[in-house]
């Protein structure tokens, strides 16, 4: 099984952006996280949102070198959170096609704190989905035996997805749903050009 190692941006903080890209394919891993925003008041971070330059610079590095963003840094949702001011964290995630986005919870009240999860996973679901065919689910599913296993497999399984996406869409719009399932939620997302999608086949 393939793995790929990620660089956290705590490893080499002072580093910006590109030159940690470029640390990450000098070690051999394939990927890192980039801390946009500060783990604290006043702490070092690189703001990507208004230094385009170096977002441009990153971008580069990052196709010379084949080294991927995995997960941006850092939001902390703390009393008074606003979902709707990451807009442009999320935009540079997007940019990067950055996969996750570290979270911290920093609210003693748990149900305040999870609604406000709820809120911000609302506010980045525009800013794309990520779907890969071909070359990575064969190689991740084909490895341990599982569908889909090949290049056509990927595409049967995509089909037969949308197809099921498309008529819990159909049951939604009508009022007809008899349970709700959060897999369909977000392809239906899709369908109502709410989400967009990065897809990726080779």
């Amino acid at each position: 099984m393939t793995r790929t190692y990620s660089i956290a941006q705590l490893i080499a903080l002072p580093y910006t952006p590109p030159q940690l890209v470029q640390l990450t394919a000098d070690v051999g891993c394939g990927a890192c996280g980039i801390r946009i925003l500060p783990a604290s008041p006043g702490g070092t971070h690189h703001p990507l949102q208004s230094d385009k330059a170096m977002l441009r610079e990153t971008q580069a590095r990052m196709k010379a070198t084949g080294v991927s963003v995995l997960d941006l840094e850092i939001i902390r949702i703390a009393p008074g959170f606003d979902a709707n001011a990451y807009g442009a964290f999320f935009e540079v995630g997007a940019a990067l096609n950055a996969r996750h986005i570290l979270v911290a919870g920093d609210d003693a009240d748990v149900a305040r704190m999870t609604a406000n999860f709820a809120a911000l996973c609302d506010a980045a679901a525009p800013y794309g989905l990520k779907m890969a065919c071909g070359e990575n689910p064969k190689r991740v599913y084909g490895t341990k035996g599982r569908l889909p296993s090949t290049r056509m497999g990927n595409f049967a399984v995509n089909r037969a997805t949308w197809i099921k996406a498309q008529e819990y869409r159909r049951k939604r719009d009508a009022g007809k749903l008899e349970t709700r399932d959060l897999a369909m939620e977000t392809l239906a997302g899709v369908l109502d050009g709410e989400i967009l999608v990065q897809n990726h086949c080779y």
